[in-house]
């Protein structure tokens, strides 16, 4: 007798603990169907961008901040995604042959005094 109430205690609670997990997973499905305007990261949309500069290329945003309002982290540090892009951009921009300087005159040019937020502007560019 005492096997067979074991035998039930035990199959009851492998049911609960199955109904729990289809509780969980069904939520979470159901959760990302009503959510397809959450993050990139949760709904598996994000866009890969090479924004990780080579040390040897990273003096081209050297001195900057991130332009993005209220942010004053470095642009080579930066996990916003305007800098990320844009260290997207210096990578595709050298893997084209095109001159560091250049690249960095045009980041100043389009972005101006918001990378300037904390570090002053060197002399080289005052573009």
């Amino acid at each position: 007798m005492a096997n067979a109430q074991t035998t039930t205690r035990v199959n009851a609670l492998l049911l609960l603990i199955i109904g729990l997990l289809i509780g969980v997973i069904g939520g979470y499905l159901f959760g990302r169907s009503e959510n397809p305007g959450g993050t990139a990261g949760m709904t598996g949309t994000t866009t890969f961008l090479n924004d990780r500069l080579a040390p040897e290329n990273q003096w081209i945003v050297e001195g900057m901040n991130c332009p993005m309002p209220n942010c004053t982290n470095t642009l080579l540090e930066c996990s916003g995604d305007l800098p990320r892009q844009i260290r997207d951009w210096v990578n595709k921009q050298v893997a084209a042959g095109r001159a560091g300087q250049d690249i960095r005159d045009e980041i100043i040019r389009t972005h101006g005094d918001k990378l300037f937020k904390t570090f002053p502007r060197s002399g080289r560019d005052s573009t």
